[in-house]
């Protein structure tokens, strides 16, 4: 995915996954691709603090793309190798996100996130929901709930099964 959105040359193998991403370059490439100009400067040198000032700018420019604070990673998890699963997660979080970006065609990586749908009800539709029994389906079985009453503390309901 990365190779596809910026068109450089992916490794043979994962691997090689570590090596290739660990100046920040390509990822700040990569961000700059999904959104023209969010980040401002890619450092170039060989420089390790450096390196990991452009992983760092990578990271914080996927929280502001709406990336999830759970999918971002520490830079010393790539820079040092420490934990390239949370590398790959973030990829595959921010290809998610990068879909919902405008402006932004390339291949797409993972499933669109879901959007939010707000549903209003009618008085009369919430009424004749309240009114409906309760059912669920478990292994062939048909469970309903008797909520006729209202629930007591020694009895909160009366369930019925049958096949």
């Amino acid at each position: 995915w990365i190779a596809g959105v910026t068109g450089a040359t992916a490794p043979r193998n994962a691997h090689d996954l570590q090596s290739w991403l660990r100046s920040g370059e390509l990822l700040c490439e990569l961000m700059n691709k999904i959104k023209p100009g969010l980040i401002k400067k890619i450092s170039r040198s060989a420089m390790p603090f450096k390196q990991m000032e452009n992983i760092g700018c990578y990271v914080s420019s996927c929280a502001q793309l709406g990336v999830p604070e759970q999918d971002l990673f520490m830079t010393v998890d790539l820079f040092e190798g420490k934990n390239m699963d949370s590398v790959i997660r973030n990829l595959h979080s921010l290809g998610r996100v990068a879909q919902t970006i405008g402006g932004f065609h390339g291949p797409h990586l993972g499933a669109r996130l879901a959007t939010r749908t707000e549903r209003t009800f009618s008085e009369a539709q919430l009424i004749e929901a309240r009114a409906m029994p309760a059912r669920w389906t478990n292994l062939g079985r048909t469970v309903q709930l008797d909520t006729s009453t209202p629930a007591t503390p020694s009895a909160s309901c009366r369930a019925s099964i049958s096949d």
